[in-house]
């Protein structure tokens, strides 16, 4: 069974969902397919996250829950 899409608690728009990407970001390249998730990364980084299409927040999945913090 497929699960219904997160929504932006703000806008009640679709989340997409992104991967992660981390490590040092090149100038010039088009990041917009993914996440950019920082230069730091342990064991319980998450793979993927959720952007709202109108402000493009980023959001992550804690405890089963939408959050804004890693």
């Amino acid at each position: 069974m497929k699960m219904p899409p997160y929504q932006c608690p703000e806008h009640g728009n679709a989340l997409i969902k992104k991967s992660v990407v981390y490590g040092y970001p090149i100038p010039g390249k088009d990041y917009s397919k993914c996440i950019l998730g920082g230069c730091c990364v342990s064991e319980d980084s998450p793979k993927h996250g959720y952007e709202c299409p109108v402000d493009k927040m980023v959001f992550y999945l804690k405890d089963g829950r939408l959050t804004e913090e890693v």
